[in-house]
């Protein structure tokens, strides 16, 4: 394994259970191990903050300070060796003086968003594995952040229907409702829902082809999405179809005002992940085992299709307990994919001995609890 991009070093102040710890590495693939409760997950959850959003546990930043500090801040600085050249990147959070709440690579401000220009962060938890049992709602957020990940204008997308869609109920509210004014937001909802449409049914389809013709060695599933709505077809253009959900979001005016929320629109959507080629099974029938290794084998798509899209191999995996439910069989392909891929790999366990098949380039560390 030749990874072009690794985390030479991480240096982590008051966050979470600990109040000061820092790791050195040179290996592509890190096991973290140790007791529960130590921290091991703390400290992925540290690098997975180098992403846009909350990280891999969505907690609320000032949650991630340190308990016992009295400072008021974390701070997280991650050295990147990349094959031509080094960077450090450095996240600040500070609960009085939230001015100072950045990215910083080399000490120079960057947006949020703009990280995924130096790595793309990808992680699977514990917590994920429930997706495959979840309400459509949490499916469907699970598919927009895979989306989000190979194409960062789909969070815009998401974020801006959302904000124009609550705009449009506060207008419905009025005594004296400006018809004009809800036309134009209602065309805007309806050109916006049909990209946001088409996003997830491009993206969606690029994973299902990577599980198909790739993926099979750990857990053959795919991802199917089935809209309510006819007027969510494939074959539909878009000028039919804006003015098609125009005269629905008209019809449902009354509708949306008494419950308070679009009735009508892309979140109208069934969310399957089944497993299986022939006679396929709804991943929450299926083992503990088996979703797991479903859930890794979507995430190994998505990265797989990160580095085809960007010619290049920045990708950082983050496996929290990584050995769980998985039998030896599934374990050896686990290993397997984790060569193949030839990613920067991050993993925790409460044993060495879990990882008996991680023995080139790997290197071990026992994870102590630093309060």
């Amino acid at each position: 394994m030749h990874p072009e991009i690794l985390v030479e070093q991480i240096t982590i102040k008051n966050f979470r259970n600990h109040t000061q710890y820092k790791l050195n590495n040179s290996e592509a693939i890190v096991v973290l191990n140790g007791d529960n409760g130590v921290g091991k997950t703390n400290i992925l959850e540290a690098i997975s903050l180098f992403s846009p959003g909350k990280g891999l546990r969505s907690s609320n930043q000032e949650d991630l300070i340190n308990k016992k500090s009295t400072d008021g801040y974390f701070e997280i600085i991650i050295s990147l060796k990349y094959k031509n050249g080094s960077i450090n990147l450095s996240k600040t959070f500070n609960k009085e003086n939230k001015s100072i709440n950045c990215f910083k690579v080399d000490n120079e401000k960057i947006k949020n968003i703009e990280i995924l220009d130096y790595l793309n962060i990808l992680w699977v938890t514990p917590i994920m594995e429930k997706v495959m049992i979840q309400s459509n709602s949490e499916k469907r957020n699970f598919i927009d952040r895979l989306i989000f990940n190979l194409n960062k204008e789909h969070l815009k997308l998401y974020s801006n229907l959302q904000k124009i869609i609550r705009e449009r109920i506060k207008l419905l509210k009025l005594d004296n409702l400006d018809q004009q004014w809800i036309s134009s937001i209602e065309k805007k909802i309806a050109e916006l829902s049909y990209y946001l449409f088409i996003s997830r049914q491009k993206y969606t389809a690029l994973i299902n082809e990577k599980l198909e013709n790739r993926f099979q060695l750990i857990t053959l599933c795919q991802i199917e999405l089935d809209y309510k709505n006819n007027l969510f077809s494939n074959k539909i253009e878009k000028d039919e179809f804006v003015q098609l959900y125009i005269q629905e979001l008209y019809k449902n005016r009354e509708i949306d005002l008494k419950s308070n929320r679009l009735n009508l629109g892309v979140n109208s959507l069934n969310v399957s992940i089944q497993m299986g080629e022939d006679d396929k099974v709804e991943a929450k029938y299926c083992s503990s085992g088996e979703q797991k290794s479903m859930l890794i084998s979507i995430i190994f798509a998505v990265a797989t299709l990160i580095k085809e899209r960007d010619n290049k191999n920045h990708v950082i995996l983050l496996i929290d307990e990584a050995m769980a439910h998985l039998d030896d069989k599934h374990k050896k392909k686990l290993y397997e994919e984790i060569r193949h891929l030839n990613s920067h790999v991050w993993l925790t366990g409460v044993s060495s001995d879990l990882f008996t098949g991680f023995k080139q380039q790997t290197v071990f560390f026992d994870v102590k609890n630093t309060i």
